[in-house]
């Protein structure tokens, strides 16, 4: 209300001034000139610039307080103090499950298939929400965009992997998941090809194993389902924040939970460590999680 009374306050002023200065010098029998106009001319005036600097000062401040920003929810660039995940009733059993999210500064790119099919959306859709997909659904040539480094794990819509890390996970359980080999993986506008082969690893393999009742109560507020899940991120937790029961340990080595946010992954402790053997583990942001009796 301050603001919108500043600028009536202001734009009245010049009309006022406008008018003042139009009409004082007019010579007209039906609108003869007085005395008094020119007596308070200058008073007017200097009012007109008063109340136009007073109301410019008022607009001013109101831009400066709408301008604030406000609190942000948990990301990598505001991360918020979690307390480490308090022990509840349910105990731990032997065994290690690992969770990490595709929403990471490490991997994430701006990643367009070099043509998009009609169906793109859907296709990103499906493939996030664990659907079996046929292969040849998915485009095999896409274009990195952007200057950064490209990793041996990269998420742009999908999940790419490099023929390095394709081959460890082909020695591994995936369930469902597939390995789809790219035509290329291209750079820029010019398409330089990068000098490795590129798979994209899908998502049909799946587990409904989270333990919402034995994971840090913390964590899961800031999970779901008031964040969305780009801004979800994994690296912002300590270890033991999130629980799986023990069936997570039976089963493909990788999996996502249709219980959990879309982009946290998880996979077993060997295939993690296979993964740490390559060096990109802490990179990735892995985060173990407690296992849980299941009943």
């Amino acid at each position: 209300m301050a603001g919108l009374g500043a600028v009536t306050g202001f734009f009245s002023g010049i009309v006022f001034l406008v008018v003042l200065l139009v009409v004082q010098p007019l010579d007209l029998s039906l609108l003869p000139r007085r005395m008094w106009m020119h007596q308070v001319t200058i008073q007017w005036v200097l009012v007109a610039f008063g109340a136009s600097a007073l109301c410019v000062g008022v607009i001013w401040f109101q831009i400066k307080a709408f301008s604030k920003p406000t609190p942000q929810p948990v990301s990598r660039r505001t991360k918020a103090s979690i307390a480490p995940a308090t022990p509840t009733a349910m105990p731990s059993v032997p065994g290690a499950v690992w969770v990490f999210s595709t929403v990471s500064e490490y991997i994430s790119r701006r990643i367009d298939p070099e043509v998009e099919p009609p169906d793109f959306l859907e296709l990103i859709r499906r493939n996030r929400k664990g659907e079996d997909i046929a292969a040849d659904a998915f485009p095999r040539s896409f274009i990195l965009r952007g200057q950064r480094v490209p990793r041996d794990i990269l998420h742009g819509n999908f999940l790419f992997v490099s023929r390095d890390i394709a081959d460890i996970l082909a020695d591994f359980d995936l369930g469902r998941s597939q390995l789809i080999p790219l035509d290329g993986m291209y750079r820029g506008r010019d398409r330089t090809k990068l000098d490795k082969d590129y798979f994209i690893l899908t998502f049909a393999s799946s587990k409904t194993v989270f333990s919402p009742e034995g994971s840090n109560p913390a964590a899961i507020r800031q999970s779901v389902p008031d964040i969305p899940w780009w801004k979800l991120f994994i690296a912002d937790f300590p270890d033991g924040s999130f629980a799986v029961t023990e069936d997570a340990l039976e089963g493909a080595d990788f999996w996502s939970d249709p219980t959990t946010p879309v982009g946290m992954l998880y996979m077993s402790e060997h295939l993690k460590a296979a993964l740490d053997a390559q060096g990109i583990g802490k990179k990735m942001g892995f985060k173990r999680c407690r296992v849980v009796r299941s009943d």
